[in-house]
């Protein structure tokens, strides 16, 4: 029998939560989201522990669901470094650039900019190529929208997703929209794959990304500024280099899973003793204290 159980978003349908109150044991919930829809209810207590993925999210929880704070933390999201930039493929001037666009095609998630961005890159000339790749209810939707733009050839709309350890391969430059849940774990992956990334503002975004030095971030539903920070990259692949190794060289600093795993272990071992959880984990700091008081 488990101690604690640990279930992945705040639903009563999980079979977490009915398996902990099956065994009475403690369960925690990550929350990645800031939609009604992907927060707890106001003052909730299914939980013993509230985990969320950014500062933002953490803010959510205590101000609009109003929840106990001592039963809410932060602990990062992580991403293990999967790829190295690859220069030679960077840096080869007879490849073309496939800018990639990755979301839940829902409502409100940004792909009218993204295609309209992408006609504003074609018209200056430049020979790259698109996609757009999730699914969701509005995927008949874009498909015939980028029909509609002329855009069918130059965009690739992709609905299906097999292979989530490959879905940066085709991609030469990640572009995220930070409304979609757990936006900030797409850009660590993208990140951790040695891909450029171009992000919406928002959310954590601006504590992830340094504007310019290990990516880009625009402003929400502006075809112009997408389009302008697109055209920087594909036509500057020197640019594209040194930004994706700096990007890559943060995830392997600041987001190692080992940190992660470290919190998560504390934050089990708070529940189990019924201790109250601290606001945020600086692994690092835990690990160094822990070394001390060890030897």
């Amino acid at each position: 029998e488990p101690d604690v159980l640990h279930s992945v978003c705040p639903d009563a349908n999980v079979a977490a939560v009915r398996a902990a109150d099956h065994f009475q044991i403690p369960l925690a919930v990550s929350v990645h989201g800031i939609k009604p829809n992907e927060l707890p209810q106001p003052q909730d207590r299914k939980y013993d522990a509230y985990v969320a993925c950014d500062q933002s999210v953490r803010e959510r929880l205590l101000n609009d669901c109003r929840l106990d704070r001592d039963r809410t933390t932060l602990i990062s999201d992580c991403a293990f470094p999967e790829r190295n930039p690859d220069d030679r493929r960077i840096l080869d001037p007879r490849k073309r650039q496939v800018v990639g666009w990755v979301s839940p095609l829902t409502e409100g998630c940004g792909y009218r900019c993204f295609i309209e961005a992408a006609i504003k890159v074609q018209a200056r000339g430049v020979d790259s190529m698109f996609s757009i790749l999730g699914t969701g209810p509005y995927g008949a939707e874009v498909r015939d929208e980028v029909e509609a733009r002329g855009m069918l050839p130059r965009i690739v709309v992709v609905q299906g997703l097999y292979d989530y350890a490959r879905i940066w391969d085709p991609y030469d430059i990640a572009i995220v929209d930070t409304r979609q849940r757990a936006s900030l774990l797409m850009v660590l992956n993208a990140m951790a794959n040695g891909r450029p990334v171009i992000a919406t503002e928002g959310g954590a975004v601006f504590d992830l990304i340094q504007d310019g030095v290990d990516g880009l971030i625009v402003p929400r539903d502006d075809p112009d500024a997408l389009a302008e920070r697109i055209l920087m990259l594909v036509q500057n692949p020197a640019e594209r280099l040194r930004m994706a190794t700096a990007a890559f060289e943060k995830v392997e600093q600041h987001y190692d899973p080992g940190d992660m795993a470290y919190a998560l272990n504390a934050v089990y071992a708070a529940m189990v003793t019924d201790e109250a959880l601290p606001k945020t984990f600086d692994s690092r700091t835990m690990k160094r204290s822990a070394r001390a008081s060890s030897s």
